[in-house]
């Protein structure tokens, strides 16, 4: 049976930047657009209604449940637009990593393209969405069950099953997410939506995946505390505690108001660490599964 190296695909991002130094600049320039448009869309359709959300944070103990829900539903259709945005941008970075990996001669713009490849990918995300919202579904039914059956016989059963539930579906959503974390490249590789080859593949890699996950994961999480260590760092030099503020603090009454210089320097800065994290952390399973194939020449 054909394996791979859990160390070596956690840390194979940093590898890459290496090999490819075009890609983190450009991969940026890709973050900075995104975060400048969902920016735009979150202050031209819910402006407002987020400068309310914020002060009512302030003073949560005051907070009406009914005014509550009614901010709410004003954020929904800037929420579903974000959300549509960020689905195709995640295709877009998915398939670019998988063609970094898998077909390294077609560079193109850093990888970059918009076409069949990225539409099923996010068409696969589509799909991944529905499978987690269904095992929520599923799961949320059987502890509702459970939690009632054990409640009949002893309150503390009740509460001790519901514990336990809870653990259980934590781990069902993780099993679940592993055994679908080669779906993305083995669809780029087939051009066929690769949810139950994704099965099939990591079949045997259980907890080998898991290590090559949870490194990459925490070593994009070092790279993002770091970076932004570095950012706040940056703007408290060149403009002190009150810019620092604005930066963890934004005010959304207008777009505007979100490009103050401190603004521009944090959107800048973060986008250079967001092209990085999205290396580490989209690349290994392209890498897996190639080695999973043990075929490097298919997809020269």
């Amino acid at each position: 049976m054909a394996s791979f190296s859990a160390t070596d695909a956690g840390l194979v991002g940093f590898k890459l930047a290496r090999e490819y130094p075009r890609v983190v600049p450009v991969w940026a320039v890709l973050a900075l657009l995104n975060m400048v448009l969902s920016v735009g869309i979150m202050t031209s359709l819910a402006g407002p209604a987020l400068v309310e959300f914020q002060q009512m944070g302030a003073n949560a103990s005051s907070a009406n449940p009914e005014d509550v829900l009614r901010l709410y539903a004003r954020l929904g259709p800037a929420y579903g637009l974000m959300i549509l945005v960020s689905m195709v941008f995640s295709g877009v970075m998915n398939a670019a990593a998988a063609r970094m990996v898998l077909r390294p001669a077609d560079q193109g713009l850093a990888f970059l393209k918009l076409g069949a490849d990225e539409l099923r990918q996010i068409w696969l995300a589509i799909l991944v969405i529905l499978i987690m919202f269904a095992a929520l579904l599923v799961v949320s039914l059987a502890m509702g069950v459970l939690v009632g059956l054990g409640s009949a016989v002893h309150p503390a059963v009740g509460g001790l099953l519901a514990v336990l539930g809870v653990f259980a579906a934590i781990g069902l959503f993780i099993a679940l997410a592993v055994r679908l974390s080669l779906a993305a490249p083995i669809t780029f590789a087939t051009g066929r939506i690769g949810i139950a080859a994704s099965f099939r593949e990591t079949r045997g890699h259980f907890w080998n995946l898991v290590g090559a996950f949870l490194l990459a994961g925490v070593m994009a999480m070092i790279v993002s505390i770091l970076g932004l260590a570095i950012v706040s760092g940056v703007i408290a030099a060149g403009f002190g505690l009150k810019g620092l503020g604005s930066i963890f603090a934004p005010d959304f009454s207008s777009f505007a108001t979100l490009l103050s210089p401190p603004m521009i320097i944090y959107y800048l800065l973060m986008a250079v660490i967001s092209a990085l994290t999205y290396l580490i952390i989209l690349c290994p399973g392209p890498t897996i599964y190639k080695a999973l194939t043990s075929a490097p020449d298919v997809f020269d």
